[in-house]
């Protein structure tokens, strides 16, 4: 499984997840630096399980943050979550 961030118009960003069978993308309602900024302060804080950006709620499980925006959500295990808060400065 690969899953990616990128920059969208319109102050949005694209999450995709793409594996040997099937591809999705997610349209999150928030920029990309307001949505890496989410992320990584729930991260860092390790009683923090729910975080708002805008209309997008953030919710950290044991193994996973779960994005949810309008009717739907999108899950990112923490073993990609990481590379993709490493690689921040970079092109993700």
């Amino acid at each position: 499984m690969q899953i990616t961030l990128k920059a969208s118009a319109d102050d949005k960003c694209v999450l995709s997840e793409v594996t040997i069978s099937t591809s999705m993308e997610f349209v999150a309602p928030v920029g990309i630096d307001g949505l890496m900024d989410a992320l990584t302060n729930l991260m860092i804080e390790p009683e923090s399980k729910e975080l708002h950006v805008g209309d997008v709620i953030l919710e950290k499980t044991q193994s996973m943050v779960k994005i949810h925006a309008g009717h739907g959500a999108f899950h990112i295990p923490f073993i990609h979550l990481f590379p993709i808060l490493i690689s921040r400065g970079e092109d993700v």
